[in-house]
């Protein structure tokens, strides 16, 4: 039923694809869409989804899309704001011809009295789910028209060294599932999944010609630049899973859990040398301290047993009545 014809990529297009293991009873759908755009080759919209199925139960959404009115006009507007030695030569060249030529465009639209017509505000979205969360962020002209000054204070704040510090908890699943066993008493299943970012350190930037010294109009491509970064980056999860049943009668939760941790700790030192002008870069990357042993990867898991009063708020795995199943000792 489907045309074996290959479209080319001016085309809106729609791409689904999925995997399923059934024994384990799990699956992933993909999609992927384009729109079309009437003014380039390039499509106006993408959007890429992934579903996760496990045990049968369909999970969130993880989304990305990005969509604008116009190709064509974004990237023009987004050149505008930048401009090369090479860029200011022809453009001061066209104007001392333009002064030279009575018969220029612009002359003759002076003549005329023409008045141009102005241009269609440009607009573009991007949505996206960034850690556990759907994020929506929008911009016209006028937010694209603040990239210059934009640059230019984050290039003062960069000369002599910035501090960054960035840190995110987020749940990235959670589910709770109850229901009477036979025998009339209440089972619960939970699971959660919780997971940490952590971004910290320093950057450092300088470039020739500094962005410092440039207009708030448009951003002077440098010749050369120089990044240096000192940063410590972490990503812990941990996931916890029960199973349990309460007795009413003595207000007893008999639980069988499991935790589950999982850590990447990266501390690095990069540096970087940009040659725009001859198209060449160098990068160097050290660990952030060479003298001191850093663990970059942890994973380790917890199985216990207990019983614990349902009135009672601490975790089951600090419980007094906690007992671990241990299989063998834990390797390093």
């Amino acid at each position: 039923m489907l045309s074996p014809k290959t479209y080319g990529l001016q085309y809106s297009k729609n791409y689904l694809s999925s995997y399923a293991m059934k024994e384990e009873n799990l699956g992933y759908i993909k999609n992927f869409q384009t729109i079309g755009s009437e003014d380039s080759i390039l499509p106006k919209g993408i959007s890429a989804s992934l579903r996760r199925v496990l045990g049968g139960l369909e999970m969130e959404k993880d989304r990305f899309a990005v969509m604008t009115a116009s190709v064509s006009d974004l990237l023009g507007l987004l050149e505008n704001q930048f401009s090369t030695e090479e860029s200011r030569r022809q453009e001061k060249n066209a104007k001392q011809s333009s002064n030279n030529d009575s018969h220029s465009t612009e002359k003759i639209a002076q003549m005329l009295n023409i008045k141009r017509e102005q241009a269609e505000q440009v607009e573009a979205q991007i949505y996206a789910t960034i850690f556990g969360g759907n994020r929506l962020f929008a911009f016209d002209n006028h937010t694209v028209e603040q990239i210059p000054r934009t640059l230019k204070a984050v290039a003062a704040q960069l000369q002599n060294g910035q501090n960054f510090n960035y840190t995110k908890l987020y749940n990235s699943f959670v589910i709770n599932v109850g229901f009477p066993t036979a025998m009339g008493l209440p089972f619960q299943f939970s699971y959660k999944k919780t997971n940490l970012v952590s971004v910290g350190g320093e950057m450092k930037l300088k470039t020739h010609p500094s962005l410092v010294e440039g207009n708030d109009r448009q951003v002077a491509v440098p010749n050369t630049a120089n990044v240096t970064v000192e940063a410590q980056l972490l990503y812990a999860g941990k996931g916890q899973s029960k199973i349990s049943f309460i007795t009413p009668n003595n207000q007893q939760r008999y639980i069988a859990g499991n935790n589950k941790y999982f850590q990447v700790n990266i501390p690095i030192k990069a540096a970087a040398d940009l040659d725009l002008q001859n198209n060449q870069v160098a990068f160097k990357v050290e660990p952030l301290n060479k003298n001191k042993e850093e663990k970059i990867f942890i994973a380790t898991q917890h199985p216990y047993t207990t019983i614990q009063n349902i009135l009672n708020l601490t975790p089951a795995e600090k419980s007094q009545n906690t007992k671990d199943i241990s299989v063998r000792k834990t390797r390093e």
